[in-house]
This record gives structure tokens, C-alpha cells and sequence, in this order.
């Protein structure tokens, strides 16, 4: 264990939820870790790669590192925490649960090692004998028993891409709401309505996301209709998307909204008794810089299996998992995006800095 938290120097992986801890171990696998390599922790608090579905993973690396080396790894903690060593010595890499006590002056819980029988959220980072201090790991996520829910998959045909222009991103998906018709909104009764109408407490996407509008017309009596959603992209910019009736009464979107701000029907014709509107998330899940002009599926992982390669969409920066969400699964996703604007957008604000500063600009 070695305690500090470092930043890549490297994005190898984006995390859509939040910024996972990325710690440095020492490397004791015998070759060199490279970036994309999942790891796991061994009994003294150092590393070895993760080859079989029985080991617990710790992380992924993120900057490499030699034999005997330090090497940083964003691993699955959202927080490192101190705990009391209960029962016996519990080494590094043993998954532990609390036992529900803790010291009253310094306020550190006490754990005890998991059983096949416990549902663990922490990992031992650095160990201790009986009664001794530990640091645990506190994961984004839970392990049944003692058995590691996510088997290693072996980055096969993952090979570096060194084209100019392009780089490569990974993204972890965990229990990703499954789509529905009406889940991003309350149904609308449109009997009785005039023309237009907002729809009531709109829901936000627990991840980035496109949308799916219904209009059920109960009666056949729908004639027009223009809805329009208004969000936050994942950019931060504001993005909007247009719904009208030529296109159907049921239309998916293509957009990605990681905030939803309103969904507003602006014009209506023809409603009546029966009908109504819904509007629901949908599977076309965005990934972080997905947006860049193009963009290449290299490797699929739905709970733990890799599936074929998933539809994507470069323009709004998004795939579609073949294995549909349905609130339980999980996805691994390792893309590559073209960056070419990033590193246009960054030479004009050289080039600006280096105007102003002589004068040219201001």
C-alpha cells in the first residue's frame, strides 16, 4: 500500500458517475503493467495482474509501471477508511464487512473477514494482525460472498492505437435503469387539453441517455403534435430535440441528455378521451468524449461476458449495449474516439495567448 492518490497523466478511463480513487501500489507481478491491465491486490499490499474470475479486482492501471515499481491504478473505491482488524489478522486483498461496532473515542468501525455467506463493500488495502488498524476500500458496488462478481477479461485485440488524432477511453457502467416508455416523466392525460403542455416532473437519466416520446391516441383523433425537450448535454452545453407528429406517434430520440431541464408539447390537434403521452429513457448510453467525429467500439463486457460489438453513434456520442439495461447490468466499454478537435481547439488558444501578449489582440 503506498497511500498516495495520484492523477494520471493519461485519461484512460472516464467514469460517468464520479472520479474513483486512483491510488499507486507497488508492482510485484513480474512484467511490466501496462495501461488497460485490471489488477488485483495480493496478501502483502502489492499488485499482480488479474487472471482468473476467483480473484478480486482492485482496479485498472492507468500509468504503467515496471517490475518493483510503483504503478497507478484507478481502482473501484469511492473512499479508503480505517478499520479495526476483528477475529484474526485479515491481510490485503480480503474482502471484510463491518461488524457493527466501533471504538468511542477515535470512532474507528471494527471489521471482520467476509464469509460466503456476507455481501461485502470493502476491500483490504493494507492489513494488520488482531486488533490492528487496517485501511479498507470502500467499492463502488458489492461482492456476493466472497466470490468476485466481475471474472477478468483479458484485453484481446486491445492493441494501443497510435494513429494521430485518435484516444482511447474506457468506461465502467454499473446497474443502468432499464429503458421504459414513461420513466423520464409522468403520464399526461391529454383529454382536455388545449393545444400545448409541459409534462409534469421531469426525471433525471441516472446516466447520459437518449429519450423516447409515446402519444397513445385512444380514439384516432391526433392529427399534429410538436414536442420539445430541452436539456443539458455532456458537454454542459444546453441540447434540444424536436418531436413531430409526421414522424409517428412513438419516436426514439438521438440525443444524449445527461440533464433533462423540461419536455413542453408546443402545438397539439385532435386529442381527446383515451388519449395520452409518455416519455421514457432509452439504451443509446453516452460515453464520455463519444462526441468527436468518430467513434469505434473495440471491446463490449455485459456482466463479465464480452458480447458483439454495439451500435454506436458518433455524432451524439453514444452506443447501444447489445444486452439490454435493465436496472442489474453492468458494462465495460473500451472505445476510441477521434481527439483531432481537441488538439485544433488547443493550438488557436496558444495562438490567442501568444497574440494578446504581443499586443495583436486584447
Amino acid at each position: 500500500m503506498t497511500g498516495t492518490i495520484q492523477n494520471a497523466a493519461t485519461v484512460i478511463i472516464s467514469d460517468l458517475r464520479h472520479d474513483a480513487l486512483q491510488l499507486s501500489f507497488v508492482n510485484d507481478s513480474g512484467i511490466t503493467l501496462t495501461p488497460g491491465q485490471e489488477v488485483m491486490l495480493k496478501t502483502d499490499g502489492t499488485i499482480d495482474k488479474r487472471d482468473a474470475g476467483s480473484e478480486i479486482p482492485l482496479g485498472i492501471v492507468v500509468v504503467a509501471g515496471e517490475n518493483g515499481k510503483r504503478v497507478t491504478v484507478r481502482t473501484y473505491f469511492t473512499a479508503v477508511i480505517k478499520g479495526k482488524a476483528i477475529g484474526g489478522a485479515i491481510n490485503a486483498g480480503v474482502l471484510v464487512r463491518p461488524n457493527g461496532n466501533k471504538n468511542d473515542t477515535t470512532f474507528i468501525p471494527e471489521y471482520v473477514a467476509s464469509t460466503t455467506a456476507d455481501i461485502s463493500v470493502g476491500l483490504v488495502i493494507k492489513g494488520a494482525t488482531q486488533n490492528g488498524e487496517i485501511l479498507i476500500g470502500i467499492m463502488d458496488g458489492v461482492f456476493d460472498s466472497t466470490t468476485a462478481v466481475y471474472p477478468r477479461q483479458t484485453l484481446t485485440g486491445y492493441t494501443p492505437d497510435t494513429t494521430t488524432g485518435k484516444s482511447q477511453r474506457y468506461c465502467y457502467l454499473q446497474n443502468i435503469t432499464a429503458k421504459a416508455a414513461g420513466n423520464a416523466c409522468t403520464q399526461k392525460d391529454l383529454n382536455g387539453v388545449v393545444s400545448t403542455f409541459t409534462a409534469v416532473a421531469p426525471l433525471q437519466p441516472d446516466v447520459p441517455r437518449n429519450i423516447k416520446i409515446t402519444f397513445t391516441d385512444g380514439n384516432a383523433s391526433i392529427s399534429a403534435f410538436s414536442v420539445l425537450v430541452t436539456g443539458t448535454g455532456m458537454s454542459g452545453a444546453t441540447v434540444t430535440e424536436t418531436f413531430v407528429f409526421a414522424n409517428g406517434l412513438v419516436q426514439e430520440g438521438s440525443v444524449i441528455f445527461a440533464k433533462l431541464t423540461s419536455i413542453v408539447c408546443t402545438a397539439l390537434v385532435g386529442n381527446g378521451a383515451g388519449d395520452t403521452f409518455d416519455a421514457g429513457w432509452q439504451d443509446k448510453i453516452g460515453l464520455p468524449n463519444g462526441a468527436q467525429g468518430g467513434l469505434t467500439i473495440v471491446k463490449l463486457v455485459s456482466n463479465a461476458v464480452e458480447e458483439a460489438a454495439a451500435a454506436t453513434d458518433a455524432v451524439n456520442g453514444s452506443f447501444t449495449p447489445t444486452t439490454a439495461t435493465n436496472a442489474t447490468n453492468d458494462y465495460e466499454v473500451w472505445y476510441v474516439v477521434n481527439s483531432e478537435y481537441e488538439s485544433l481547439k488547443s493550438a488557436f488558444a496558444d495562438l490567442r495567448a501568444k497574440l494578446i501578449t504581443a499586443g495583436i489582440l486584447i
